[in-house]
């Protein structure tokens, strides 16, 4: 962030620095905070008011996309990045901390001019963006690029208007190179081979970069005498090191040290080549010295029998990859006579085979290694429930259909959400799968959802998919709120539930997304306007008032019109004196309601008195 704030786009031949530290937190408060060096909202509200177009000075995504589109490709086509500067040069730079964005920059400029591009035809990118991608086209032109091994398809989705000839081919092969990347094994730490598919000199660029970075920081957790390892965590974090394949979706992310890193790459490697000149695995597609040299028996001793892997053979270092390539294969068959050493895999290497199998695999592949007695025996409860919902999220994030399916159809087929464990996991699986906008795993998730009878001293069925976990899920978005309403229907949520259920929906509802939509159907559904477990705890009225947001103004009137108490009685609770917590003032003390005049044009008693008229008229 530091760096692209001094990046000026009109000034490509600037070599700008950062001279002072951003304190992102302390400006931008308290709608920010840091998490593992990552800025983000506090609640997701946040984006959601920020990009609200009814707001002042709301931000708006078109513009914000084409603005960090224009910063990345100035940046990129500034000095530090040609590629005729000397490797002292790169490593002056890096030291400096020149390339800070780069690898932000370099892989998400296409993504953003993709965006633009598909905003067409109601949206035109200005002609200085335009004449910035030739700019880009021409400086950092690939002259070793591989035509012959690229084959370009043309696209429409990139006939920008004004665009130039070269432009539009740049476009269309750095498409094309994209979709290779994403599907192999390009890697910054080998070779330049794949280099010249890139278009552009970005990807050698990247390279240089990401092997100076290597070498300046120490070989082992005991740092050499004036190392640059506290200079580079400054510029790049505290997990510097980085994973060098380019389709690993954890490579923003890094680790601490060197040797992490490069264990995490050995699922991703295929170091072991054949010797034999000519053969098409000469660049290296082993997994294990083991499988290259049955591969050399096999193929290139004809003087000899064939021989097959032995599995046990195997050392531990070279097993588990050896799984990672089975399960990314999706070869039941193998894993299925291998379950022997299946079984004596680290239990984290367990885990993970069984994300990538909910992302790749098949659902045979998943009744193989997802045993369910496997996760009693080796993890606690909690433990199990983290490892399912990575499971879940992963398959949608994919778009694994058929694994999202047979894992809410494993869980929710014996779902019992009485008790407290299976609730919270409930409420979390309900809450990823609004988020993947998909009404087919909503109508997959009701044909398990058993109705079961109501017991006394336990929750009734279906009061998982009221938490704040579920109705934040929404973040507001009215498809989504139609598939939770569609969920409460099915689940006869009123009936099944009773009013004091509903009434916590009511409360969580204007604790987190202030839905008029949603908050509606809970009142028409019996939740008591003024709902609440004790006199100690904030009425939905109140809650909502605690809020500064269009939103929050629009739930307050109708729970106003219908019917709330503007001045209730709320009590004092020991629990808030022993934390220091204050106890709450009078609803219209509370920001949200001396601030309602920005969202509805009048003042907080301006609204009683028009809700008070109102209700007396019907």
């Amino acid at each position: 962030m530091e760096q692209a704030l001094v990046i000026d786009p009109q000034d490509l031949d600037g070599d700008s620095r950062v001279q002072s530290e951003l304190n992102v937190t302390k400006i931008c408060d308290p709608i920010v905070e840091i998490v593992g060096g990552f800025v983000q909202f506090v609640h997701f509200t946040v984006k959601e008011y920020l990009f609200h177009n009814q707001i002042t000075g709301f931000i708006d995504g078109t513009a914000a996309t084409l603005s960090l589109a224009t910063t990345c490709i100035a940046y990129l086509c500034q000095p530090h990045h040609g590629p005729e500067l000397w490797d002292e040069e790169i490593e002056h730079n890096t030291i400096a901390g020149v390339y800070r964005l780069h690898d932000f920059a370099a892989s998400t400029w296409f993504e953003l001019v993709e965006k633009l591009a598909h905003l067409r035809p109601s949206y035109s990118p200005p002609n200085e963006f335009v004449s910035l991608l030739d700019l880009l086209s021409a400086c950092r032109i690939n002259e070793g690029y591989d035509s012959a091994a690229s084959s370009v398809a043309l696209s429409s989705s990139f006939c920008l208007d004004h665009d130039p000839p070269a432009v539009y081919e740049m476009l269309c092969r750095m498409s094309q190179f994209r979709k290779a990347r994403s599907g192999s094994d390009f890697n910054l730490r080998k070779g330049n081979k794949w280099t010249n598919l890139d278009p552009l000199t970005i990807s050698s660029t990247s390279i240089r970069i990401y092997r100076q970075l290597d070498q300046l920081l120490c070989r082992t957790s005991r740092h050499e005498t004036h190392c640059h390892c506290g200079t580079i965590e400054k510029h790049h974090g505290a997990m510097p090191f980085k994973c060098g394949f380019l389709s690993c979706p954890d490579r923003r992310y890094g680790f601490e040290d060197r040797l992490s890193r490069d264990d995490h790459e050995k699922h991703h490697g295929r170091p072991w080549k054949c010797t034999f000149p000519g053969c098409e695995f000469a660049d290296g597609d082993f997994l294990s010295r083991k499988m290259r040299d049955d591969h050399l028996d096999r193929f290139h001793a004809q003087s000899q029998p064939a021989k097959s892997v032995a599995f046990g053979e195997l050392h531990p270092d070279e097993t588990e990859p050896l799984f990672f390539d089975l399960v990314k294969a999706d070869n039941t068959k193998a894993v299925e006579a291998s379950l022997e050493w299946f079984e004596g895999l680290r239990i984290e290497v367990k885990h993970d085979l069984c994300v990538l199998a909910a992302s790749t695999g098949s659902t045979a592949m998943l009744k193989l290694i997802t045993p369910v007695e496997v996760w009693h025996m080796h993890s606690s409860a909690y433990d199990m429930q983290k490892i399912f919902l990575r499971m879940l999220e992963c398959a949608i994030q994919a778009s694994n259909m058929e694994a999202a399916k047979f894992l809410i159809a494993g869980y929710f087929s014996n779902f019992d959400d009485s008790l407290y464990g299976p609730k919270i996991l409930a409420s979390h699986c309900f809450a990823k799968i609004l988020r993947a906008d998909s009404e087919e795993m909503i109508e997959e998730l009701l044909t398990h959802l058993k109705p079961r009878e109501v017991h006394l001293g336990k929750a009734p069925p279906g009061s998982s998919s009221i938490s704040s976990i579920v109705i934040g899920a929404t973040a507001g978005q009215s498809n989504r709120e139609e598939m939770l309403l569609h969920l409460w229907m099915k689940l006869d949520l009123p009936r099944s539930c009773g009013r004091t259920y509903v009434g916590d929906a009511l409360v969580n509802v204007v604790s987190t997304t202030y839905s008029v939509n949603l908050a509606k159907f809970l009142l028409d559904s019996g939740a008591n306007v003024d709902h609440r477990r004790s006199k100690g705890y904030l009425t939905p009225l109140h809650r909502a008032a605690k809020n500064t947001s269009l939103q929050a103004a629009e739930s307050m009137r109708l729970l106003l019109l219908r019917g709330a108490d503007p001045e209730p009685i709320v009590l004092p609770l020991p629990g808030r004196r022993r934390y220091g917590i204050r106890e709450p003032g009078r609803i219209r003390d509370e920001q949200g309601a001396r601030g309602i005049s920005k969202w509805l044009g009048k003042s907080w008693d301006e609204l009683l008195a028009e809700v008070k008229e109102e209700r007396e008229r019907k």
